[in-house]
């Protein structure tokens, strides 16, 4: 009752994020589906409803269509969350010039120039060449990983990688 409004309600007036809707409970997006179409939220704790008004944006990386198709996304639902849809590439999909700065982007952010820290030739190329079955996020978390294991000033090289960084038997395909 004296709890956290909730997300929905936080997102009044700006934007609700909804990562991953691809894999949201069949129940939960009958709710959604409710609350975009009343504009307005019935907090959990009690009390009557509640106007909302946000712009819901969404991701997933599954084929909405195909789980419409297979009856586990509501149809409905999709076409009111469709009106603008983009396609990220994953890492696999993107053009040398851009795997190159992202990688370069990703790793300003884990704070490894920062400190002084450099990658090697190869270690970059092992990077650029690697499948990265997560994505971004998972490039992101190995560069912060080798980031927070090294010195001030060192130079990053391949005996610091994971081993199945080390091995070129996963190239981009």
């Amino acid at each position: 009752r004296k709890g956290a409004p909730g997300r929905i309600l936080e997102a009044h007036g700006g934007i609700l994020f909804l990562d991953e809707i691809g894999d949201m409970p069949l129940a939960l997006q009958a709710r959604l589906l409710r609350v975009l179409q009343d504009r307005q939220v019935v907090p959990l704790g009690g009390g009557g409803p509640r106007p909302v008004d946000c712009v819901v944006m969404c991701a997933t990386h599954r084929d909405l269509e195909s789980r419409i198709n297979d009856g586990s996304f509501r149809a409905d639902l999709f076409y009111r969350l469709q009106d603008h849809c983009v396609h990220l590439p994953s890492w696999r999909e993107l053009p040398d010039d851009q795997r190159q700065l992202a990688l370069t982007q990703l790793w300003a952010q884990s704070g490894g120039p920062a400190r002084g820290l450099r990658l090697t030739p190869d270690v970059r190329d092992a990077m650029l060449g690697h499948t990265w079955p997560g994505n971004l996020r998972q490039l992101a978390s190995t560069l912060r990983t080798l980031a927070a294991l090294a010195d001030d000033g060192a130079t990053i090289d391949l005996e610091a990688l994971p081993p199945q960084l080390r091995s070129r038997d996963t190239p981009v395909a």
